[in-house]
């Protein structure tokens, strides 16, 4: 006859010998440029995010996080701006970023999952002799539904996304 203490004995053994096998992935990242183009948003609710036709350079940031370890998933971050066309050098700061539609999005299952618009920091970008760009990025975001401080800190090339 099987106890309880006997069922609870034969569980520990089993849960003792189970392994979790984590995720072996490796994080993705993507630096590009889109000329010719505008962000567009829906800023009623800062759910959808697209790069567009328009009159600016659009820069992206775009991660996958490296994905969480032990369920396969990846959760996609973005971290976008636009300059107006035909600049050589620039720098955004503070309100400036907002004003030229920054922002850092999150695709995944969090509380924060949507655009947050980034209102402080600082963006330096500045054209390299090959077309690309070298951009340094210091900039803070707050989560709209956790009030969490995002702050992200970047230094990339960024390539154009024509290839």
């Amino acid at each position: 006859m099987l106890t309880s203490k006997k069922i609870l004995l034969m569980m520990m053994g089993i849960g003792a010998t189970m392994q979790v096998v984590g995720q072996d992935h490796a994080e993705e990242k993507s630096f590009v440029f889109f000329e010719n183009s505008q962000i567009q948003h829906d800023s009623l609710r800062y759910q959808s995010y697209a790069v567009k036709a328009g009159e600016f350079i659009v820069f992206q940031w775009l991660t996958d996080n490296g994905g969480e370890p032990g369920n396969y998933s990846v959760a996609e971050s973005v971290m976008a701006f636009q300059v107006e066309n035909g600049v050589e050098e620039f720098e955004l700061k503070d309100e400036e970023i907002f004003s030229h539609q920054g922002l850092y999005a999150q695709r995944c299952r969090c509380q924060d999952r949507r655009i947050q618009p980034i209102h402080s920091g600082v963006i330096h970008g500045k054209k390299m002799k090959s077309g690309n760009w070298m951009i340094e990025i210091d900039t803070v975001s707050i989560g709209l539904i956790t009030g969490k401080t995002y702050h992200l800190l970047l230094n990339g090339e960024f390539k154009s996304a024509k290839g």
